[in-house]
């Protein structure tokens, strides 16, 4: 790659690091480099290899071809048929947004009944948290409070307060998640990794 396209990369790390709210230690812990690496690929002044490049985007949940220019910025809509859960079991959550977004990611989550996104509380970033419910009632844990929701209620709250939703009813319950900015990984409040299902 020429030093231009390299240049163009590293500011495109950087804009999509700062909009998830990700240090660039956080990023160097999670894409294993180094910080000073990291710092002079996003001022333009190293060239990265594939692999590390791969790391990278991994880290920040896009790919390659978004990072490298490649993917098309068209209109795509988001077919039904095609969608995959990315957990399985009593909860399904479905990310309704193409990937990789700088702003906000939407997903749906159906919960049948005893399902629950987490068995404990979860944080993840620093961002504003919207939840809508569509049909079915819902417990949602934020922090210290539980607040049931059932049919058209709504809820926003910050992604670093521990929480947590579950359905204790009877009925499949299908609620709206919007994240903005998007998040990466989350963890228990004591720190600990907790992996989507």
């Amino acid at each position: 790659m020429s030093e231009p396209n390299m240049n163009d990369i590293g500011q495109r790390i950087r804009r999509l690091r700062r909009s998830r709210r990700i240090s660039l230690r956080a990023l160097s812990d999670m894409a294993a480099l180094s910080p000073s690496f990291l710092s002079q690929l996003e001022r333009g002044q190293t060239n990265a290899s594939i692999p590390s490049l791969l790391r990278i985007t991994s880290a920040l949940g896009i790919s390659t071809g978004h990072l490298l220019g490649d993917e098309t910025s068209e209109v795509r809509p988001e077919r039904h048929v095609d969608r995959r859960p990315l957990t399985s079991g009593d909860y399904e959550e479905y990310l309704l947004s193409h990937r990789p977004s700088s702003n906000f990611e939407v997903y749906l989550g159906v919960f049948r009944p005893g399902g629950c996104t987490w068995p404990e509380n979860v944080i993840h970033g620093d961002s504003e948290e919207f939840c809508y419910v569509i049909s079915g009632t819902v417990q949602l844990y934020v922090g210290d409070s539980v607040v049931t929701l059932g049919p058209g209620d709504a809820i926003e709250y910050f992604t670093s307060m521990p929480h947590r939703a579950e359905n204790r009813g009877t009925e499949t319950a299908t609620l709206i998640w919007v994240i903005g900015p998007p998040t990466v990984g989350r963890t228990t409040p004591d720190g600990r990794p907790t992996p989507l299902r």
